[in-house]
C-alpha cells in the first residue's frame, strides 16, 4: 500500500474530529468580546460546521447574511486579531485539530451598512493569505494551535490592515481550509469562515484595484482545494485559493459609498452589560415597595432574555446571565428588607473586562513560494496520520471524546450540588418571607416563583456524517427565586 493511500486510511479512521468557529475579534491586541460585532451562525451544535463552495454562506458564514447589532470601530492600520475556536465556548480546546491541515486567508468587503448588507456577491478583495511554509514544512492552520497547545499564532489570525483604506464601514472576511478531505471520492475541502462588521476610522482613500464575487472566487475545481497533503513528497508549491492579495489604489474598484462618520452599530447608550448582540440596561429608580418590586421586575425580565439570547450562541452567554442575575437579587433582597433606595450599585457596567494579549503579526502578506524538495518521508506522513489517530482515540487522556466525558460528569455533578443549594436556600427564603408582618392598612402577599433555564450547547461536530460526533457540551442551569409581591388589598 501506498504511503498517501495508508496516510488517507488512517486519517479517515478519526472517531472524534473538531471543526472550528470564527468568535471574537482582537483589535490591536484587545478583545472586544465574545461574539460582539461577529456574524455566526444560531444554531450552536452545528455553528463549526464546514461550508459547501457553492453556498452563500461562504461569504460570512452560516447565517452571515444577517448582520449583528454591533460595528467594531478601528482606526487606520491598526491589527485585527481573528481568533478561532474549536469549541466556541472554550477557548483551551484550541482553534483547530491538528489534522485539518490547509491554507488562511483575510478579506475585505467595502458596504453602505455593515449591519444590513447581505455579505455575498462582488467587492471583496483579499488583504493577507498564507499556505504551506517549506522552510518550516508547516500549514497556515497548524500555526493556530489544536486542542493541546501549541502554535505561534496563539488561536488568532493577527493581520495589520493595510494603511490608507478609505474610511467606512466593512466586512472583514478571516478564513480557513482544510484539506484532510481534499482526495476523498468526491473531494471534500473544508471551508470555514464568519464575518466582523467594523468602520475604518481615517483620512485614506486607497481603495482595491479589483474585487471578486463570493461565493465563486474558488472553483471546487482549482488545484487549491484537491491538494493532496499526504503526498510524499508534496507537490508543491502550493498556490492558495482564491484571488492574490489586492494592489490598492487611489480611486480604484467600486464598493460601499464614501463615509467619514460612524453611525450604525455603536454600543447603545445605557447598556450596563453587553453580551454579543445583547444589552442590557439599567432599571428605574425607587424610593417605595411597590417601585422596588416594579424595577425588580424589569430586571428579571431582561435576565430571561439573556438566557434565550445565550441559548443561540456558539459562545457561552453564562458569565453575563449569571451577573445580571445576581443584579436582580440584590434589588430583591432589597425589597424583601424593606430598603426603598435602590437600585444598589446604580448605573455600573457589568460587562466582563475584555483580556488582552500581545500582538503575534502574521508572517507574510503574500503566498510562500517553493524554495527546494522539502521532501518529507512516506514514514513520516504515516507517523503524523497515527499521532492524528492516537490523539482521537477515547484511550488517551487528552483527547476530545474523554474531555466530553470528565466535563460532562463534572458539569453534572455541579448543577446537582448547585440545585440542592438553591432548594434548600429557597425553602429558608420561603419561610422567613411568609412569616414577615403585614404593615398597617393591610396588604395581600402574592408569592411566585421565577424559573430561568438556560442550555448551553456547544458544537456537536459531525463532519459530513463521516465521523462520529465530535463534541456535545449540554449545561442545563435551572434557577428558582422565590419572589413576594406585596399590594394594597
Amino acid at each position: 500500500m501506498k504511503a498517501s493511500v495508508l496516510a488517507v486510511t488512517l486519517a479517515s479512521a478519526i472517531a472524534v474530529e473538531a471543526h472550528t468557529i470564527f468568535t471574537t475579534l482582537w483589535v490591536d491586541g484587545v478583545s472586544q468580546g465574545d461574539g460582539v460585532g461577529i456574524r455566526m451562525r444560531k444554531e450552536p451544535e452545528i455553528a463549526a460546521n464546514p461550508i459547501a463552495l457553492s453556498d452563500d454562506a461562504m461569504a460570512c458564514g452560516y447565517d452571515g447574511q444577517s448582520g449583528n447589532p454591533r460595528v467594531i470601530t478601528v482606526n487606520d492600520g491598526v491589527n485585527l486579531g481573528f481568533e478561532w475556536r474549536a469549541w466556541g465556548s472554550i477557548p483551551s480546546k484550541g482553534a483547530i485539530d491538528p489534522g485539518h491541515k490547509g491554507p488562511c486567508a483575510v478579506y475585505l468587503k467595502k458596504v453602505d451598512s455593515a449591519i444590513n448588507d447581505t455579505a455575498t456577491g462582488d467587492g471583496w478583495f483579499k488583504i493577507w493569505d498564507e499556505g504551506y511554509n517549506e522552510a518550516n514544512d508547516q500549514w497556515c492552520t497548524e500555526k493556530l494551535g489544536g486542542p493541546n497547545g501549541g502554535g505561534e499564532y496563539e488561536h488568532k489570525l493577527s493581520v495589520n490592515l493595510p494603511t490608507g483604506l478609505e474610511p467606512g464601514y466593512y466586512l472583514a472576511r478571516p478564513e480557513l481550509l482544510a484539506l484532510h478531505n481534499a482526495v476523498a471520492s468526491p473531494p471534500d475541502p473544508q471551508f470555514y469562515t464568519g464575518c466582523a462588521q467594523i468602520f475604518i476610522k481615517g483620512t485614506g482613500d486607497k481603495k482595491p484595484k479589483d474585487t471578486v464575487s463570493i461565493p465563486g472566487d474558488v472553483k471546487s475545481s482549482d488545484k487549491a482545494v484537491t491538494f493532496n497533503i499526504y503526498d510524499s513528497p508534496l507537490k508543491l508549491p502550493y498556490d492558495t485559493p482564491g484571488p492574490k492579495v489586492a494592489t490598492l489604489v487611489s480611486g480604484g474598484a467600486s464598493g460601499g459609498s464614501e463615509t467619514t462618520t460612524q453611525t450604525e452599530g455603536l454600543e447603545p447608550d445605557g447598556c450596563i452589560m453587553e453580551m454579543a448582540g445583547w444589552c442590557g440596561y439599567e432599571v428605574p429608580s425607587y424610593t417605595d415597595e411597590a417601585g422596588c418590586w416594579a424595577s425588580g421586575q424589569k430586571c428579571w425580565d431582561q435576565v430571561d432574555a439573556c438566557w434565550d439570547y445565550a441559548k443561540q450562541l456558539p459562545t457561552t452567554g453564562t458569565p453575563w446571565c449569571n451577573t445580571f442575575n445576581d443584579k436582580c437579587q440584590a434589588i430583591d433582597d432589597q425589597c424583601n428588607a424593606k430598603n426603598y433606595n435602590g437600585p444598589p450599585n446604580k448605573g455600573k457596567i457589568l460587562t466582563p473586562s475584555n483580556p488582552t494579549s500581545a500582538v503575534v503579526a502574521v508572517a507574510s502578506t503574500s503566498n510562500y513560494e517553493s524554495s527546494g524538495s522539502a521532501a518529507t518521508s512516506a514514514a513520516a506522513v504515516v507517523k503524523d496520520a497515527a499521532v492524528a489517530v492516537s490523539s482521537a482515540s477515547a484511550g488517551q487522556p487528552t483527547t476530545l471524546a474523554t474531555s466530553f466525558v470528565l466535563a460532562a460528569a463534572s458539569t453534572k455533578a455541579t448543577v446537582e450540588t448547585s440545585q440542592a443549594t438553591q432548594q434548600q436556600q429557597e425553602t429558608t427564603a420561603t419561610t422567613a418571607a411568609a412569616t414577615t408582618a403585614a404593615p398597617a392598612g393591610g396588604f395581600h402577599n402574592h408569592a411566585y416563583k421565577h424559573q430561568h433555564q438556560h442550555q448551553n450547547q456547544n458544537q456537536q461536530n459531525n463532519d459530513n456524517g463521516n465521523a462520529a460526533a465530535a463534541q456535545v457540551h449540554t449545561v442545563w442551569q435551572t434557577k428558582y427565586e422565590t419572589r413576594f409581591e406585596t399590594r394594597t388589598v
